[in-house]
């Protein structure tokens, strides 16, 4: 039998032979490994081999494909031992999910500490306000707002009026734009257009471009804030479609369709978050500790909003 598996390990031609591994287990190749030589050597230096399995993998679910881009994986793709090292970990992390066999850890904000800096904590300032913790002292001090662009692209607002953009996962300063010097409260993304609103309740639409620069592409006359909505206030919120735009000044929605007013709508109390979905507007109110209160709007800008939810 011995002789028989070694005579069968020459002859198959190396392409074959990593097909045929590209369809076994961990178990099945350590079984192979041990068959002869030729076979272990074949299956300790294939890049092919163990990027065909991480590929298998990852096809299998959905959310696992998302791996396929991540720079870790791309940084090793020509280091057979290193590939082999990071499926392994892959078949770990599936065999400890579907067991159970893994911890929730919970990070704490407000105690985190990043080179030296801390949260600082006051009773006074949090009644009115929300901690950003760990973001501020890692990305900028000034740091107000924070939204993510097609995945690959931090995009902060700051105290100061400038939208800084980011690279991810490098964390590489890629450029920075203003319109003024006001507190931007809240920035967003759709696509390659970007939204900021200021404390003012000033909107900006900027274009991404593939140079990765942004370009403010705001028509005149276009988003007009209504006075009584027009007071600083640096907790506002927004979000945006192609075609509405909504943000928030305290208890109010500020509607726009394709950059004009329509109406504002008044919530039972200080907006907290906000999400738009073709037509309809989800909304989260602080309210009090027992009373918390969330609705769904549909969007009509030619009809008083309807209440869905």
């Amino acid at each position: 039998d011995s002789l028989l598996q070694e005579t069968s390990a020459k002859m198959l031609p190396s392409e074959i032979l990593i097909i045929v591994f590209s369809n076994l287990d961990l178990d099945s190749l350590e079984n192979a490994r041990n068959t002869s030589k030729k076979w272990n050597n074949l299956i300790k230096t294939s890049v092919h081999l163990w990027k065909s399995l991480i590929n298998q993998h990852c096809a299998s679910n959905k959310p696992r494909k998302e791996i396929l881009q991540m720079q870790m994986y791309k940084g090793i793709q020509k280091s057979a031992e290193k590939l082999e090292q990071f499926y392994r970990k892959l078949v770990k992390i599936e065999e400890n999910f579907l067991s159970n066999n893994y911890r929730v850890r919970t990070l704490n904000c407000l105690e985190a500490e990043f080179e030296g800096k801390k949260v600082v904590k006051s009773s006074e300032w949090e009644q009115n306000h929300n901690y950003k913790g760990v973001y501020d002292m890692i990305l900028n001090k000034i740091t107000t707002c924070f939204t993510l662009l097609d995945d690959k692209f931090l995009i902060c607002g700051t105290q100061n009026g400038f939208l800084k953009i980011f690279e991810i996962p490098s964390g590489k300063f890629l450029t920075q734009v203003k319109r003024n010097s006001n507190y931007i409260s809240d920035v967003n993304a759709s696509g390659d257009v970007l939204a900021s609103l200021d404390w003012y309740g000033e909107i900006t639409l900027w274009k991404f471009s593939s140079s990765n620069k942004a370009e403010n592409v705001t028509e005149e006359g276009k988003f007009q804030v209504p006075l009584i909505l027009a007071a600083r206030e640096n907790e506002r919120l927004l979000d945006f479609t192609s075609e509405f735009l909504v943000s928030t000044f305290k208890c109010h929605l500020t509607c726009y369709r394709y950059g004009e007013f329509f109406r504002s709508y008044p919530a039972p109390s200080d907006i907290f978050c906000i999400g738009i979905h073709g037509d309809k507007l989800a909304f989260g109110c602080k309210g009090n500790r027992d009373t918390p209160a969330a609705g769904i709007l549909k969007l009509g800008w030619d009809k008083l909003p309807q209440v869905v939810y």
